[in-house]
């Protein structure tokens, strides 16, 4: 090796440190400048602003110790979770849920983890973050429930100049419901999943990227998601595997119901015409498209579609969050509610479709 190797290496070396140290100061004060926003909303007792900013500030640092349990403290302010540490990890014993005022539906449960049988293991975790982006897309993907916990457009900014967060936190619902064999109800948006990898950053610069979660009854029986995303895409392909639990899940059940739920945040300055353009969309399967209506006056609008669909989507005034299938969905019940006592939201959308299960 010649001289003018080593030196070029050196550089190389050189710049490379330099870029990283770079990089970690800008995260480090995008992260200082977001958490003195939130403290400052929360010292003016808006809590509602401060838990988004809270939020945004696990962009940077998505496994922040102090912020996640700034996040929690707030989520029982504000009705989204309970501070009693005996119902933290509830599993509702049927889909059915009940809204109350700046909360996340909150379902009844009187059962102990204990009867969730071979998932028991699964009903308690630490609130821990996997982050897969790219030069468009940036998502947190949470251990809990395996969803995507937020999703921020890199190109795009709010009317107050902030990232475009299109959801974020424990303002969504993400999962599949379905019985045992032994009849217990099972809804894994409330259960904690494992990382196949050690990783907790994923990033598709040059090749797709994939990350991998695991529900694990046994060593060799799990359900697992896997989520990838492609370079320059804001597609997110959503791959679910029911692996071995043909003797778990109940023998009489051929369809699992797939759960989706989302308060919609407010984009833009002007709140009523922002309404007036949000809606849930849906295509019938070979057919058209169609949707709730535009009735930003009512409180609540729902529709029950017995025949097949192809996706569904949580459509705001210029964005939306698309839910499509490879083949269809069996049916589709949805409904969109009025947030009046929020700020922050203009509605919660709710969706349930039905997936085939052999």
């Amino acid at each position: 090796m010649d001289k003018n190797t080593i030196v070029g290496l050196i550089l190389i070396f050189v710049i490379f440190i330099g870029f990283s140290i770079f990089n970690n100061s800008q995260r480090n004060n995008a992260f200082a400048k977001t958490l003195a926003a939130a403290e400052a909303s929360y010292a003016k007792g808006e809590l509602e602003t401060a838990r988004t900013e809270y939020v945004n500030a696990l962009n940077f640092k998505p496994n922040h110790s102090e912020v996640i349990e700034k996040i929690n403290e707030l989520n029982i302010k504000l009705g989204i979770a309970s501070d009693s540490p005996k119902n933290e990890n509830k599993i509702p014993v049927n889909s059915i849920t009940k809204t109350t005022n700046h909360s996340h539906p909150v379902a009844d449960s009187t059962e102990d983890s204990v009867d969730f049988g071979v998932f028991s293991n699964s009903t308690k975790g630490g609130n821990e973050f996997i982050t897969l982006e790219n030069n468009k897309l940036k998502l947190i993907i949470s251990l809990k429930g395996g969803k995507v916990y937020a999703a921020t457009l890199k190109d795009y900014k709010s009317s107050d100049e902030k990232p475009l967060v299109l959801f974020n936190g424990d303002s969504t619902l993400f999962g599949f419901n379905f019985f045992t064999f032994d009849n217990k109800a099972i809804q894994t948006n409330n259960l904690y999943f494992t990382s196949f990898s050690n990783q907790e950053s994923f990033i598709a610069s040059n090749k797709p990227q994939s990350v991998i979660l695991r529900l694990i009854t046994s060593d060799d029986k799990y359900i697992e998601y896997k989520y990838t995303l492609d370079q320059d895409s804001y597609m997110v392909d959503f791959d679910v595997s029911f692996i071995k639990m043909e003797d778990i899940i109940n023998p009489n059940q051929n369809s699992l119901t797939l759960e989706w739920e989302m308060f919609i945040p407010q984009q833009e300055e002007g709140r009523t015409n922002e309404e007036r353009y949000s809606t849930i969309k849906f295509k019938n399967y070979q057919g058209d498209v169609d949707d709730l209506g535009l009735s930003q006056s009512k409180e609540l609008t729902s529709k029950d579609i017995s025949t097949k669909l192809s996706w569904v989507a949580f459509q705001d005034q210029f964005f939306s969050s698309v839910l499509l299938t490879k083949d269809y969905f069996l049916n589709g019940s949805f409904s969109s509610k009025k947030t009046l006592s929020s700020t922050k939201h203009l509605r919660y959308y709710s969706s349930e479709v039905s997936i085939t299960y052999n």
